[in-house]
């Protein structure tokens, strides 16, 4: 009779709904949707035009790249850096976790975004190989401006993807830095101070977590009906 009556009761994770999170409109987003389609779609064309055993995809790792075949590679994106440009200039919001298939889009958008933090590095190598070291102090900082927007999704796991994007931005910071005159140090500054502005706190990365721990939770609790545990 207790085991039916407990059956009864109404569980108070079944009516629970994660909190409405205001989306910004237009929501940037939606760029970077954009921009991770351009890259793919710019990335096969490559493998279809280069010759084999020529790199097709811009990672900072290929700094050892000729610098002809880097400038081709980042000709080629310029595509992809407008539209993440454009995005980083707006204002993000990462969709609200609600389903696992949202969790799964949200795992493969975290890899694109490491991915086109690495494509910014590349390009701040490339400015710096240039003697441009206001370029590349600025392209790093962006790489942080992309962390921050993957934080948007206030969650652990996008905290982590988050700390990547910016020590990739952080790396080329450090290269770019000991070149920079007075005024170029000036305006990397306020850049790094609007960037720094917009990563979430502490606090809030947690009550995202405690809102993604209880979907994961609820989702994952028909798995155990029947288990006296």
């Amino acid at each position: 009779g207790l085991a039916l009556a407990q059956e009864e009761v109404e569980q108070p994770w079944e009516a629970w709904e994660p909190p409405t999170v205001e989306m910004p409109d237009p929501n940037a987003w939606e760029i970077y949707q954009l921009a991770f389609e351009l890259e793919e779609q710019i990335q096969q064309q490559l493998a279809e035009q280069l010759p084999e055993g020529v790199p097709t995809s811009l990672d900072m790792s290929e700094a050892s790249l000729e610098p002809e075949i880097l400038a081709r590679l980042l000709d080629a994106y310029a595509p992809v850096f407008s539209a993440l440009e454009a995005a980083i200039a707006g204002e993000a919001q990462a969709p609200q976790l609600r389903t696992p298939e949202d969790f799964e889009q949200a795992f493969e958008q975290f890899a694109d975004l490491r991915q086109v933090a690495r494509m910014f590095a590349s390009r701040s190598i490339y400015h710096l190989r240039r003697e441009d070291p206001l370029s590349a102090a600025l392209y790093g900082i962006a790489c942080i401006q992309i962390g921050a927007d993957v934080a948007t999704n206030h969650s652990l796991i996008a905290g982590l993807v988050q700390l990547a994007c910016t020590a990739i931005g952080e790396a080329g910071l450090r290269e770019a830095i000991p070149h920079l005159g007075a005024q170029e140090a000036r305006i990397a500054a306020n850049a790094m101070r609007e960037a720094m502005r917009e990563l979430p706190g502490l606090q809030q990365t947690l009550r995202g977590e405690e809102v993604v721990s209880r979907i994961t939770m609820r989702e994952q609790l028909a798995q155990f009906a029947g288990m006296e545990e």
